[in-house]
């Protein structure tokens, strides 16, 4: 049973959370309304640490020493060695024998040293008369062996290949001091933060973020572009009447008061729709919007049925009224194409306001995810509910793929999103993996919302 100071607790933790707006592709504050806000409104800087910061090596290698010298940090020294070199008895001119100190002949006849030779690679000594081996360069001849002794050089002897640079006994990558894939902190070099952060402490990566914009125009706008570039002929009546000034300022208004004007607290699973019968674990589930203590929040419909009552408004579209109406219809069908928004996950999940957070930073890098080529033509022969439905099958099935990218690692981050709301979790700041999969679900909604426009635009027969 719950004290009453952490009964307390645990109401002021849901009613900062039922104070956000409808939490779906965020459409950010109102000077949004009608401007993408692409890259982020709200900066925040968020302190990372993981253990895979602290990844170090000391700075550059040890430079390189001429061949046989080793680098001993201040200078290079090779050491004493020794080689088997024995000496051989001088040749004496035929018919002559070798006695030593002269060549012989038989009735004691006798040649002095001079008339003896050694073969090649040998040299003759002038006390004893022996052939010695010529050593290799830097070795002396001491009679049986070849000798060096022990040598050192200065760090001036020392070298770095091409594409490095000595500084005193290391070498250094150009520029340097590190690799291209470290960065260089308090004298040792770390494994680069992510792009777009900062190194603050041995294992802290401080990541700059810009909360807030206004992804649904973002999506709206790329669909709407996908239609513009395909040869259908409604389709390009969908890009020509969205484009039209007096319709585009009111359905762009309806896509931002969907959020913050006309949906407030009573309304929060008004924005959710579950088409495919699975949570975001993947799991069977007959709940449609998400529960909260145990109850599903449908007083106020759904985002289908929602988006169904808002097409009916919509007409033929010849009005501002009717492009408004289409316009809170569009912020439904983007909803949709947020698998968290398909799957039951939300603000309350756990983690909680992990939903608030990465539809937040979702403005920050939508950039990075443009409309690439035509509308593909999907779902052209359905009617608007029965697009939504099908969006809505689509994106659930990825809410599984998506959160994967963000399961604790044993390391959290705490980001205020926004004044009053904060959430502690999983560092998804920044992650390549979080960043590539937000921009795959992106690159797909831009479809689904190109479907979608086709289909409203063919039943109100334009």
């Amino acid at each position: 049973m719950f004290s009453n100071k952490s009964g307390a607790l645990i109401f002021a933790l849901f009613l900062s959370v039922f104070s956000l707006p409808a939490l779906a592709w965020d459409t950010g504050p109102e000077a949004c309304a009608h401007n993408e806000c692409s890259g982020g409104v709200t900066r925040d800087s968020v302190p990372d640490t993981q253990p895979k910061y602290a990844n170090s090596v000391i700075p550059g290698r040890v430079a390189d020493c001429p061949t046989g010298y080793t680098n001993m940090g201040l200078t290079c020294f090779r050491g004493a060695d020794s080689i088997s070199a024995p000496s051989i008895l001088a040749s004496c001119p035929s018919g002559w024998t070798n006695m030593g100190l002269f060549c012989g002949k038989w009735f004691l006849q006798t040649m002095g040293p001079s008339g003896m030779v050694c073969p090649s690679g040998y040299f003759k000594d002038n006390v004893v008369y022996r052939c010695h081996q010529i050593c290799p360069t830097g070795y002396t001849n001491t009679g049986e062996t070849c000798f060096r002794g022990a040598d050192s050089l200065s760090m001036e002897s020392m070298s770095c290949p091409a594409g490095e640079h000595r500084e005193g006994a290391r070498c250094y990558p150009n520029p340097g001091p590190c690799s291209a894939d470290r960065e260089y902190y308090a004298g040792l070099c770390y494994s680069k933060c992510p792009a777009g952060s900062y190194r603050s402490a041995v294992s802290t990566c401080v990541h700059e973020v810009m909360w807030r914009g206004n992804t649904h125009l973002w999506i709206v706008n790329r669909a709407v572009e996908l239609l513009s570039r395909s040869p259908q002929p409604i389709a390009q009546t969908v890009a020509q009447r969205m484009n039209e000034a007096s319709c585009r300022q009111q359905w762009e208004q309806g896509l931002w008061d969907a959020d913050d004007k006309i949906a407030d607290t009573k309304l929060r699973g008004s924005h959710f729709y579950n088409g495919g019968g699975r949570d975001y674990n993947g799991n069977p589930t007959n709940i449609v919007t998400y529960l909260i203590a145990g109850v599903e929040q449908n007083q106020h419909g759904n985002g289908r049925t929602n988006a169904a009552a808002r097409i009916l408004e919509a007409g033929n579209l010849s009005t501002p009224e009717q492009c408004y109406a289409l316009g809170t219809a569009l912020h439904y069908l983007t909803d949709a194409t947020n698998p968290m928004h398909s799957s039951g996950f939300s603000a309350v999940s756990i983690p909680l306001i992990l939903h608030a957070a990465v539809e937040e930073y979702t403005p920050m890098i939508q950039t990075r995810s443009p409309a690439l080529g035509n509308w593909n033509g999907a779902l052209a022969d359905n009617n608007p509910d029965q697009v939504f439905h099908a969006t809505s099958v689509k994106f659930g099935a990825l809410a599984p793929e998506l959160l994967a990218t963000m399961k604790y690692d044993g390391t959290l981050c705490t980001m205020t999103i926004e004044p009053g709301v904060t959430y502690t979790g999983n560092c998804f700041l920044q992650q390549p993996a979080v960043d590539a999969k937000i921009g795959q679900i992106l690159g797909e909604s831009y479809q689904a919302t190109a479907s979608y426009l086709y289909s409203v635009f063919k039943a109100a027969g334009r």
